[in-house]
């Protein structure tokens, strides 16, 4: 759990509560320009996975996740960076660019109460797990 930060914490029902959390790490770099003659300092940022894990009121996880983005940039304050969260019908969502571009696709994931995730995998397709008959399935879904 290095670099990561806390977002969310979501109190469940029965008292536990899960975490929502996304890497993070700023540095910068300063030197000397020797066309301009003057020291020239650039910030660099990267925002990377969100971890979701759930806990029951004792302590103990009960499941953890996590939603897979890396974004990195440069003297921009981390403007289009990180993500956007929702929680709606008991799900978790995350919705992300996938670059850090103007003409950048977004990005949804999501993780449900049970600790079940979906992934965009590019601009037009969604995989969703699903249970059918008590057997697991990976359904893909077109935009």
């Amino acid at each position: 759990m290095f670099n990561y930060y806390i977002d969310r914490l979501l109190l469940r029902k029965d008292g536990g509560a899960a975490v929502i959390a996304e890497s993070y790490v700023e540095s910068s770099r300063t030197f000397w320009d020797y066309y301009t003659q003057t020291m020239i300092t650039h910030t660099y940022y990267r925002y990377g996975n969100i971890i979701a894990a759930s806990f029951n009121p004792e302590g103990g996880m009960l499941w953890n996740n996590v939603i897979q983005k890396e974004q990195n940039s440069m003297d921009d304050d981390g403007y289009q960076s990180s993500y956007c969260s929702l929680i709606t019908g008991g799900r978790f969502y995350a919705i992300f660019n996938k670059y850090i571009d103007r003409r950048s696709s977004v990005m949804i994931g999501w993780i449900d109460g049970q600790g079940n995730a979906a992934k965009q995998v590019d601009e037009s397709t969604m995989i969703i797990p699903a249970f059918r008959q008590n057997r697991f399935y990976l359904a893909k879904v077109t935009f």
